[in-house]
């Protein structure tokens, strides 16, 4: 199985939204966007997300790059 490409944290707020942040490493700030923002980063940049459950409102969402395979090109 790959590694994902990025690894992102989802919380569900009590209004029902839900926030994605991407954990902060040392170099960058946090990276934090709503639903429309998220779904267009991912569009954006070709990544098929995978949700896990982590209980108590909690998801790590895996992001993957979409593989295209040789013969869908011709």
């Amino acid at each position: 199985m790959k590694k994902p490409i990025e690894t992102w944290t989802g919380t569900k707020r009590d209004d029902g939204t839900v926030i994605y942040q991407l954990p902060s490493n040392f170099n960058c700030h946090r990276k934090t966007f709503d639903e429309k923002r998220f779904e267009a980063y991912c569009d954006k940049y070709g990544y098929r997300r995978e949700f896990v459950n982590k209980g108590a409102g909690i998801y790590d969402i895996h992001l993957y790059p979409i593989e295209t395979r040789q013969a869908a090109l011709f």
